[in-house]
């Protein structure tokens, strides 16, 4: 998340509803299913991509097929991937550490859990790092790909 600076304080942009969920830690829940003043959400305009995901139909039975079975939990997975500069301003939040602090506005620079591209973006990334370092981990990355990410042509 970067501060948003003077000059880009007037340009066109979204504004990503959030709240805090409070368990034993601060987690900041975003909802671009928010309604804006004119009806629409900032998820009816972003692109949702190709359905990459395997159906679960399959992944169980090469679960079972497997001599052994590879699982990974990739953590905070969304807030790895880059997003474009160009495009941060449509992800702009206003936050404040404190009740008595003035609004700042900040542009999230990185994937957004629940915004409608995110599942996309998450596996078209670790499809593309699969291909990239295939020559260095064959086995991994041809596992990976035939278990998790569908195959398509861009």
């Amino acid at each position: 998340m970067k501060r948003v600076s003077g000059s880009q304080l007037n340009q066109e942009g979204a504004y990503l509803p959030h709240h805090a969920v409070v368990t034993k830690k601060l987690r900041v829940v975003f909802n671009a299913s928010q309604k804006a003043s004119n009806g629409k959400t900032l998820n009816d305009f972003l692109h949702v991509g190709a359905k990459l995901q395997v159906d679960i139909a399959t992944i169980l039975l090469r679960w079972r097929l497997g001599r052994c079975a590879f699982t990974a939990d990739i953590i905070k997975m969304y807030r790895q991937i880059q997003i474009d500069d160009a495009d941060v301003k449509w992800q702009r939040i206003l936050w404040r550490c404190r009740p008595e602090d003035t609004l700042q506005q900040y542009d999230l620079t990185t994937v957004t859990y629940g915004t409608a591209c995110a599942p996309y973006l998450a596996l078209r990334v670790m499809q593309q790092l699969a291909d990239d370092e295939e020559s260095r981990f064959p086995t991994v990355c041809q596992n990976f790909t035939k278990a998790h990410v569908r195959r398509r042509c861009f």
